[in-house]
């Protein structure tokens, strides 16, 4: 949910639920890590819009299942989108993930670690049958997301389950997708996979729905 305070100034509040597919544990789904913040618009002009975020992560999904990271973090953050033409938009991000507390496992170590994040992507309208009173369009969206981890550890793999040092890791994904926009409302799914050894996961799946108000 994100609610416009003023033409300048948004609050926002995500509540996700996440199903997992790991390679040791068990499959098992439930709440995840709940995050709420802010985004204040820096530079707007007709075709481009610059944005600061806080975002504020709390740990609330269940750390030994998977479905948190159990620990509370900040994420500051810069957004840009611009408009190419009618049909193209680009975006564009850089974010700072902060823990603010530890985050063990069995008692080992301190997993938790500050991530830098950098995004760019964006969406062309495959179908435009846009109206005087509806918006009403097809996109095809893309989407690439580095992340650069300074510190932390991390477990191995199925055959390496030992704790890792995860200083320097460098992990791209690749994502693209179809978005079906019809007034205030729209609907999107997308298909995601990494292209770097180092990963958070080998493929995702995402259905997204949004309404505007």
């Amino acid at each position: 949910l994100e609610r416009a305070i003023s033409p300048g100034f948004s609050l926002f509040a995500e509540a996700p639920v996440r199903f997992i597919n790991p390679d040791i544990n068990d499959n098992t789904g439930g709440m995840g890590d709940i995050n709420f913040g802010f985004k204040g618009s820096l530079y707007h002009s007709c075709n481009q819009f610059l944005t600061a975020q806080l975002r504020v992560y709390a740990p609330t999904g269940d750390a030994d299942r998977g479905l948190g990271t159990g620990h509370a973090s900040l994420e500051p953050g810069v957004l840009y989108l611009g408009r190419v033409n009618d049909r193209l938009i680009t975006q564009g991000e850089f974010r700072v993930w902060i823990p603010l507390s530890d985050s063990q496992v069995a008692g080992r170590g301190n997993f938790a670690g500050t991530i830098l994040r950098a995004g760019f992507g964006g969406g062309y309208d495959l179908v435009n049958l846009d109206t005087h009173s509806q918006r009403r369009r097809l996109t095809s969206t893309f989407e690439t997301v580095a992340w650069y981890i300074t510190d932390g550890l991390a477990f191995g793999g199925a055959d390496n389950p030992v704790v890792l040092d995860a200083d320097n890791d460098t992990i791209v994904n690749l994502k693209t997708g179809l978005r079906y926009s019809a007034g205030r409302q729209s609907i999107a799914s997308s298909y995601g996979f990494a292209v770097t050894g180092d990963r958070w996961y080998s493929d995702i799946m995402r259905l997204e729905y949004r309404y505007a108000f």
